[in-house]
């Protein structure tokens, strides 16, 4: 009789290896990592450097943005701004701070009121063209050129003509206006990346403005000069990427001023004696004449222009300022006195007169109580409604 337990399969247990203790690493090899990442980061910055042709300002201004970012709590704003009385030269709101330049340096303040970026250049004949993301500065007149960010320059170049006139559209795109040998004027079209996509040649009129639509699809030019022995002004519309204009009007004896551009992608041509409104496709949108008044100062909205009529040779008649879209005449506002400084943006209007600010909606409207304020010089209106009131020595926020 056989035996259960006997013939039972021996029981079988698993050979568990034994495991091997941790690997430390030592400091050697710790060393040698390091160093690898220092180098990588190296190559990286040299090939950066390389490729956009960035300085060390480049640096010098990521450290500052640390330090502001750091340095105060995100999203935190200032309603003062303080900087030295030499750098009230020329001047723009950028990305809800302040761009300062002067013909020896260029400054950038956050909203909280705080030095982001200072860097020494030197200009005969500073000028700003400014967009929601960068800001460009240069020497009207000579070949510097100065493409900077908020917190950091990003690149310090040479233009290969003379320069008269820049301007951004809100993206960043850029229009560039300068003299080649042999032309009157050369028009191009720089994107995001600064790389050229459009470029046009003008033989006999000098441009005297260029600008983008917010799309960058976009191109209106407005140019002067003598014709067949008559003095003629010429407006012309592009279709970025295509040679042929999509219109182009001449207005003989008439001097165009400048061109803005509102949106959804019209243009506005600003004379001595009317606006001129352009749809897109290079049709006319709509004429606004001054009749007998003269112009004072204009700027342009989100999608209107705030134009101040006056003349200086009727005895009792006050300024007149008026909100104009391609239709007519929206609103209008007489003043008590003649207008210092006129900033629109958005769908606001912003206006400085016998030391007094005041802040309208598009249709004309006081957003808030007058400012009285002696000390100030400039004003800049920002899109939330809020200005920039510019004295000698710094800046204040108006909040209506």
């Amino acid at each position: 009789m056989n035996d259960p337990e006997k013939d039972a399969a021996p029981e079988v247990r698993p050979v568990r290896t034994p495991r091997k203790p941790a690997r430390r690493v030592g400091p050697v090899r710790v060393t040698v990592y390091a160093i690898l990442f220092f180098a990588v980061l190296i190559f990286v910055v040299g090939f950066l450097t390389y490729r956009d042709q960035l300085t060390a300002d480049t640096f010098t201004g990521l450290f500052s943005q640390l330090r502001a970012v750091f340095g105060k709590e995100p999203g935190e704003t200032s309603d003062t701004f303080v900087y030295d009385d030499y750098m009230l030269t020329r001047f723009s709101v950028f990305q809800r701070g302040l761009a300062l330049l002067s013909d020896s340096r260029l400054a950038l303040y956050g909203p909280s009121g705080r030095q982001t970026y200072v860097t020494d250049c030197f200009l005969k004949e500073p000028a700003l063209a400014v967009s929601d993301r960068t800001l460009l500065a240069y020497d009207r007149g000579g070949t510097s050129l100065l493409w900077a960010d908020a917190h950091a320059t990003l690149s310090a170049r040479t233009w290969p003509d003379i320069l008269f006139h820049a301007s951004m559209n809100p993206r960043g795109d850029t229009v560039i206006v300068s003299r080649e040998r042999g032309f009157s004027s050369v028009v191009t079209v720089l994107n995001t990346r600064f790389e050229e996509v459009f470029k046009w040649y003008s033989s006999d009129l000098y441009v005297l403005d260029a600008v983008l639509s917010p799309s960058g699809k976009r191109l209106c030019v407005v140019s002067a000069g003598q014709e067949d022995g008559q003095f003629l002004g010429r407006v012309l519309l592009f279709d970025i990427g295509k040679d042929t204009p999509l219109l182009r009007a001449d207005l003989p004896d008439v001097l165009p001023l400048a061109a803005r551009a509102l949106v959804p992608d019209l243009f506005c041509v600003v004379t001595e004696n009317e606006l001129l409104f352009y749809g897109g496709d290079g049709a006319s949108a709509g004429t606004y004449a001054f009749g007998a008044r003269s112009l004072l100062a204009f700027d342009a909205g989100e999608d209107f222009v705030a134009v101040c009529l006056g003349d200086s040779d009727a005895v009792g008649i006050r300024p007149e300022l008026l909100s104009v879209s391609p239709d007519g005449p929206r609103a209008s506002v007489f003043l008590n006195g003649a207008p210092d400084s006129l900033s629109a943006a958005g769908r606001f209007v912003g206006l400085l007169s016998s030391g007094t600010a005041h802040v309208y909606d598009a249709d004309l409207n006081p957003t808030g109580p007058a400012l009285p304020d002696a000390s100030a010089r400039h004003l800049l209106m920002r899109a939330d409604g809020s200005a920039l009131l510019l004295a000698q020595n710094g800046a204040r926020v108006y909040h209506p």
